[in-house]
């Protein structure tokens, strides 16, 4: 958790006790960890995939991106936001 929060301090230029949810991604895209302040404690969410790949996110910002809560569930469940769903 002491990684998250300096990336998220030092690479995002962000304060971790804002109470937004900081998302990382491993380089293999088969990893994510999430970071977010309560209001009295850390809570980390980290979820492994076995096989595949998370979907990546496509933006024209280079380190910060803003999801909306669907956007969020849906790539945390591996969907492609940018995909159509029917």
């Amino acid at each position: 958790m002491t990684a998250l929060f300096a990336k998220a301090k030092s690479v995002l230029m962000k304060d971790p006790y804002t109470g937004h949810l900081y998302v990382l991604f491993n380089s293999r895209r088969n990893s994510i960890k999430c970071l977010f302040w309560d209001g009295t404690r850390f809570v980390l969410l980290c979820k492994r995939l076995d096989e595949g790949f998370l979907c990546k996110i496509k933006t024209i910002h280079k380190n910060e991106v803003m999801l909306t809560t669907a956007e969020f569930a849906l790539s945390f469940e591996g969907v492609d936001p940018q995909e159509e769903i029917y």
